[in-house]
């Protein structure tokens, strides 16, 4: 083997190729089929004039306790399903720039992060795989081909969302999980609360997730999440509070008792020019002296904490607002 590495050196020289960036190249590819992928890429690309004719594609390989043989319970299965769609299009809309959870998710980023499904089972679990619905050619190059081929591609939502996917979840370790943490923080609550209820969902079914994603001339990415990982990454994010942040809520009070989640008419007016609703906060640190205080149409702020919830089939987060504290204001002119 030292002569077969000596005699590759050597040729190596004779090309040019620099040693060091020899001995420090690592392959782009990790399994037979890795191999065989890139070899199909290259002839279509060949042939095509890219690979992206190709569709992205993926798999969620579901085991563990909570599965046996190749069955699991259906609501739970679709359960992490669902989640793992709604994650996919958080991640997106932070690309997108909409992270916060208050707004809605534009209908493009939905419609671009859709994933298809087809089940299949295998030895001990259950495989789903995954491709994006979206046309990925026309995102990609909504001018087609131009003279001098497929030039400068428009990036793919879900290739990039199901990338940093996968990349926050390999950074979930049970020996140090602070990157994890400051990823989850800098996109926002509306991911944090989204990959907080799939983890809980994997956790509480107990299943292990095998996520892997190919998209055409790039490696395909894979992690590996136990459901033990699952339950850990979740506790870190509850515990810090990570899916929640405080606001003020200014209006006027439309309905205030000590049995009665308060409610507030806020002031201003929504992106059509239509008043905003009635915002519904929990009475939180409230106590029945400072309810007492105040009555109906008295203009006010409350301070908040607001926690995004997401069940399975929730496109929008549902927001929980808790009172901290509260304080009269003047009367709008």
């Amino acid at each position: 083997m030292q002569a077969d590495d000596n005699r590759l050196l050597k040729l190596l020289q004779e090309l040019g190729v620099d040693e060091e960036q020899y001995r420090d190249f690592e392959p782009e590819w990790e399994t037979a089929s890795d191999l065989s992928r890139a070899s199909v890429e290259a002839m279509t690309r060949i042939q095509a004039g890219t690979a992206r004719v190709i569709k992205s594609a993926g798999s969620l390989r579901i085991h563990g306790n909570g599965v046996h043989e190749h069955s699991a319970d259906l609501d739970a299965v679709g359960n992490v399903m669902s989640l793992f769609q709604s994650l996919v299009t958080a991640i997106g809309a932070v690309i997108e720039g909409h992270g916060a959870s208050r707004g809605r998710v534009p209908q493009a980023v939905i419609h671009d992060t859709q994933l298809s499904l087809d089940a299949q089972p295998a030895p001990g679990s259950i495989v789903l795989s995954i491709t994006p619905k979206a046309d990925e050619m026309a995102i990609a190059y909504p001018q087609g081909e131009s003279l001098f081929g497929y030039e400068y591609p428009k990036i793919v939502l879900a290739d990039e969302s199901m990338d940093q996917l996968i990349e926050l979840l390999s950074t979930i370790s049970m020996v140090d999980i602070e990157p994890f943490i400051d990823m989850v923080k800098a996109a926002g609550p509306r991911q944090a609360a989204t990959l907080k209820a799939l983890l809980k969902r994997l956790a509480d079914s107990d299943f292990d997730v095998d996520v892997t994603w190919e998209e055409p001339e790039k490696p395909t990415r894979r992690v590996t999440l136990t459901s033990e990982a699952a339950s850990y990454a979740y506790h870190s994010i509850e515990s810090r509070n990570i899916d929640s942040y405080e606001e003020d809520i200014t209006g006027v009070i439309q309905t205030i008792s000590v049995t009665k989640r308060l409610e507030i008419l806020p002031d201003g007016q929504d992106e059509n020019g239509k008043q905003l609703p009635t915002v519904y906060i929990k009475r939180g640190e409230l106590s029945d002296s400072d309810l007492a205080q105040y009555s109906v149409m008295d203009r006010v702020t409350v301070h908040v904490r607001t926690t995004p919830e997401i069940k399975p089939g929730d496109v929008e987060p549902k927001l929980v607002r808790e009172a901290l504290s509260i304080q009269m204001i003047e009367p709008m002119l």
